[in-house]
């Protein structure tokens, strides 16, 4: 934001100082619309105010923070587990999964590849889950749940920082 405000501030004032009949127009409308040159240095001061703030930075956790840090993590990545394990089970749509971020589409499928190839199949679910394939089975034969269809997928998010353990429970 800072960055854009002040080109703008920049290109007004370089229109006003370019002179000619069609920028003096477009200068005074801006002024008769309120952005004349005393709010244009108004917003200067405010943007240098804002350039002169600190950055704001994390303190350093404590040990006993970082350890309920990483006990909180852990509690919190057990319940995404067992939520996306009943989710994968309840929820039959692959489309669905997929939105929720406990599946995950087949490598080498672009956008809408093979959803809807079988006239049986749900309208929102991907490629093999055809009739037949009831809550808990995952017929698809696409590899988006290694090892089977029971086993979590990782989450669709970033692995935590070093600070607080990677990627899960240990």
């Amino acid at each position: 934001m800072v960055i854009s405000v002040t080109t703008l501030l920049n290109r007004l004032d370089e229109l006003e100082h370019q002179g000619g009949e069609d920028n003096d127009a477009a200068v005074a409308l801006l002024s008769k619309r309120g952005l004349s040159i005393v709010q244009r240095d108004k917003a200067r001061a405010i943007l240098a105010r804002i350039a002169d703030l600190a950055p704001i930075t994390e303190a350093p956790l404590e040990p006993s923070d970082q350890q309920r840090r990483r006990e909180a993590e852990r509690a919190m990545w057990s319940w995404f587990m067992e939520w996306a394990t009943i989710a994968r089970t309840v929820v039959t749509s692959k489309r669905l999964r997929m939105y929720m971020g406990v599946s995950k589409a087949a490598q080498g499928a672009g956008p809408g590849v093979g959803l809807g190839a079988d006239p049986g199949a749900d309208p929102g679910a991907g490629p093999g889950a055809g009739p037949g394939a009831g809550p808990g089975v995952d017929s698809d034969t696409d590899g988006d749940q290694p090892g089977g269809p029971d086993l979590p997928v990782a989450p669709p998010h970033p692995a935590p920082s070093p600070d607080v353990g990677a990627g899960g429970p240990n």
